[in-house]
């Protein structure tokens, strides 16, 4: 499998150290962006718990989100 993953990224253009557990960590940390529940995740990339956990990533724009909501919440409104 590990030479499959290899083949495929080397097929597609990726450049880097691609494994299945990166691929699978990508994926999963792709999907918590987009909101997709964790049941749904672990189902998809084949965990039998709800480990994902694991593999949530925050994103740069995740954190501007959040940074964005306690900016609103100031009365002085001085965050860029």
């Amino acid at each position: 499998m590990q030479d499959t993953v290899k083949n495929m990224c080397k097929a597609v253009g990726f450049e880097g150290n691609f494994t299945n557990h990166s691929l699978r960590s990508m994926s999963a940390t792709r999907m918590y962006e987009s909101g997709v529940e964790e049941q749904v995740i672990a189902e998809i990339t084949g965990h039998r718990s709800l480990c994902v956990h694991s593999y949530k990533r925050t994103s740069i724009s995740q954190k501007h989100k959040a940074a964005e909501a306690l900016c609103s919440l100031s009365a002085k409104k001085t965050c860029n």
